[in-house]
């Protein structure tokens, strides 16, 4: 259904932007009011096509026909590179804190799982109600008598160590399709993902195997 819909919406959002794009070459005809107006719609109409893409590489991933290329990864690497991968919200960068990381090696496709665990930085951030950077720590554990390391992202200062694991809610406004995927590629990578909440703050848990 995520492939059709992102299938049958690319016709007519082309035929939208087309025309957009065909009253900024009469910019001089428009008033300043008019130019803002189409600038804002081709910039919205731009987030949808973003939307669309994120729909059918998700679709593809829940299909398991995006195929991933696991290579041998260290864990500091990875979560080093988090820092530039999180990007900026509302045009400030999203301030992060990496912590000494385990001494791990994984087996991943590194920008995959850069891109899973920077969208969580951000589904981090975007849940506290202030502007504290976001902490990334790591340390090695066991799941079901396997070798691994969990990764915990968390506001800085706030450990919900007492608090249960839930599953991760997918359905958070503002972001896109970029949890359900970062779920999925956690997922294709054989680990596990979960959140813990309390007085409307967020926690989220990803367990990884060591390679």
């Amino acid at each position: 259904m995520l492939s059709l819909l992102s299938h049958e919406l690319r016709s007519p959002l082309g035929v939208v932007r087309g025309y957009l794009r065909l009253l900024t070459q009469h910019q001089t005809e428009l008033s300043a009011h008019h130019r803002d107006a189409v600038a804002a719609a081709l910039k919205a109409s731009d987030r949808c096509v973003d939307l669309l893409a994120e729909a059918s590489a998700l679709a593809q991933m829940w299909r398991h026909e995006r195929p991933i290329g696991r290579q041998p990864a260290v864990l500091g690497e990875v979560l080093q590179r988090l820092t530039h991968a999180a990007g900026t919200i509302d045009d400030r960068p999203v301030p992060i804190e990496i912590d000494s990381p385990a001494d791990a090696s994984l087996s991943a496709e590194s920008p995959l799982l850069v891109t899973a665990l920077a969208s969580l930085v951000r589904a981090v951030h975007r849940a506290q109600p202030d502007e504290a950077a976001v902490s990334v720590s790591s340390r090695l554990t066991a799941n079901a008598g396997r070798a691994g390391v969990t990764i915990q992202l968390a506001p800085r200062g706030l450990s919900l160590d007492a608090a249960p694991d839930l599953p991760l809610d997918l359905r958070r406004g503002g972001l896109g399709l970029s949890l359900p995927m970062a779920a999925a590629i956690v997922e294709a990578h054989e680990g596990t993902l979960a959140e813990r909440r309390a007085d409307g703050r967020m926690v989220v848990v990803v367990w990884l195997p060591t390679s």
